[in-house]
């Protein structure tokens, strides 16, 4: 079963979403505290994007603003992360806590460099996978948008330009090939 935090008014969420040709840089607005709750929601199959700027993957162009709100089906989306925002010095986690420290639940997981393959794009990064549990069970049980932290991103057709976010959240379904890398 689905379990999601919904919040009494809604909160928007600025996202860069990765499809095969564009990236898509814009809003996404929802009554869920994280995007991952809101891509996982199954009711719904495209999700409304907001003051979207349209770019063709992988090219250095003026992104096209568009005035409109677009709609865009979630099961063309092979990646989504937080547009980067600048942080204040000091701000994030501290130097020594734990995961899940200060949550009333927490589900301990074991975090492996893990490698995602779609059939545009090479994702490296940490899996938090359930303590007890596999890669199988990580792919098979549960939410479509899998996350992984810290990743390097590139496409297959560039490797030698990648880029670094902090999250993204991967869509299983578009995924090739993946694999746990043992430490």
């Amino acid at each position: 079963m689905d379990s999601f935090t919904f919040l009494p008014s809604p909160i928007s969420h600025s996202v860069e979403l990765y499809t095969t040709r564009l990236l898509v840089q814009g809003l996404i607005t929802g009554p869920f505290k994280r995007i991952s709750d809101l891509l996982n929601h199954r009711e719904s199959h495209f999700a409304m994007v907001d003051q979207a700027a349209l770019m063709p993957l992988g090219q250095q162009v003026e992104a096209r603003k568009l005035t409109t709100s677009i709609m865009m089906n979630k099961g063309n989306i092979h990646l989504v992360a937080a547009t980067p925002q600048a942080r204040p010095p000091g701000e994030g986690a501290q130097p020594g806590t734990k995961a899940g420290e200060g949550r009333e639940f927490y589900v301990q997981k074991d975090i492996y460099p893990c490698y995602a393959l779609t059939d545009t794009f090479v994702i490296h990064g940490h899996c938090h996978v359930r303590q007890g549990t596999n890669l199988q069970t990580f792919l098979e049980v549960g939410d479509i948008f899998l996350p992984i932290t810290n990743p390097t991103i590139s496409l297959l057709v560039r490797p030698n330009a990648p880029w670094k976010r902090d999250l993204v959240l991967v869509n299983k379904e578009k995924l090739e090939v993946m694999y746990l890398v043992e430490t």
